[in-house]
């Protein structure tokens, strides 16, 4: 990369992943652009987007001559959000897609920077859709359903993947993709299986699970993984353009475990209940549930042969440690 301190451009600088981005990269000594609404309207972000990239914001390009990086971490995630702003997930991830890699191939352009900017686009296992192959590979065949409205997002997750692979081949743009697999950790939002779990059992309400409980899921600490993915764009382990990763634990846990775990960490009486459910066939949040997601890791560790993902129990342990001192601030 450039010599001297380099620039990093976060999208979706307030979510979960974007947040952790930005404060490891600006441990190694990066200066950060953030980009993100919710940081804008409160002043801690220069720019009110994410969807509006698209609208040279980041202009004039001579503001951002020592950019190298840009991880664009925007986008509506969560089932029921995915469902309930379908349209526009579907609108604003193609568009931003398009938009973060246009503007990485001009300012290459302009300042002569040919392959120099880096740029992450996040995709998801949601793309991996009916497969029942253990593990999921890279470069296995995807099938994905077509009734249900949430498979727009392994749509439009797989869209973004072609837009990188495209602007890697045909404008040189080096772009790097890592497929993620249920990335949780502290200050998750509710409306993820872990917190919303979580916040029930210290309640003592009743976990519902959709389903038998025994789909299951592989979950990654979000530091864990931010640590990966900048090493997916640092000299000496980033990926080839227009590579494709997975990224996250390969170690699996049922739904239904993950309920009992945190029955268990939640330390009360009365305990919470586990109950699962079958919802309507028509409940859109509920259909096309992948049943089994877990990642084969030989291409990650080609790369990054240092990628290492914590426990499960430990990351369970931070998320109640971590919700109980909230309750404690709010008491």
């Amino acid at each position: 990369m450039a010599a001297g301190p380099s620039t990093a451009i976060v999208t979706g600088a307030a979510g979960l992943i974007g947040r952790e981005l930005c404060a490891q990269l600006a441990t190694l000594g990066r200066s950060i652009i953030r980009i993100d609404p919710e940081l804008a309207r409160s002043g801690e972000a220069r720019y009110d987007i994410p969807a509006k990239v698209r609208q040279a914001v980041l202009s004039p390009l001579s503001e951002c001559l020592t950019v190298r990086e840009i991880y664009h971490c925007a986008g509506i995630v969560g089932p029921t959000k995915v469902v309930t702003s379908h349209f526009e997930m579907m609108s604003d991830h193609a568009a931003d897609a398009i938009a973060v890699c246009e503007w990485a191939d001009e300012l290459q352009q302009q300042w002569e920077l040919r392959g120099r900017v880096r740029v992450m686009l996040l995709s998801s296992s949601e793309v991996y859709g009916l497969s029942t192959k253990v593990p999921q590979c890279e470069d296995d065949p995807v099938t994905l359903g077509t009734e249900a409205m949430r498979w727009g997002y392994a749509a439009s997750k797989l869209y973004i993947e072609q837009v990188g692979k495209a602007y890697a081949n045909d404008r040189g743009v080096h772009t790097v993709i890592p497929r993620l697999f249920n990335v949780t950790g502290p200050r998750q939002r509710r409306g993820f299986v872990v917190p919303d779990f979580v916040q029930a059992a210290l309640d003592g309400e009743d976990i519902v699970i959709d389903g038998d409980g025994f789909q299951t899921r592989c979950f990654s600490h979000v530091s864990d993984v931010a640590r990966v993915l900048i090493a997916l764009m640092s000299d000496g382990t980033c990926a080839a353009p227009g590579t494709v990763v997975n990224v996250g634990s390969d170690v699996p846990r049922t739904i239904l475990s993950v309920a009992d775990d945190c029955v268990r960490h939640a330390h009360r009486e009365p305990r919470s209940k586990v109950r699962c459910i079958q919802r309507s066939s028509h409940d859109q949040v509920a259909r096309g549930q992948m049943r089994t997601r877990k990642p084969s890791l030989d291409r990650l560790r080609s790369f990054v042969p240092s990628a290492e993902f914590r426990p499960w129990e430990e990351i369970l342990s931070e998320m109640f440690s971590e919700a109980r001192r909230k309750r404690e601030c709010k008491s």
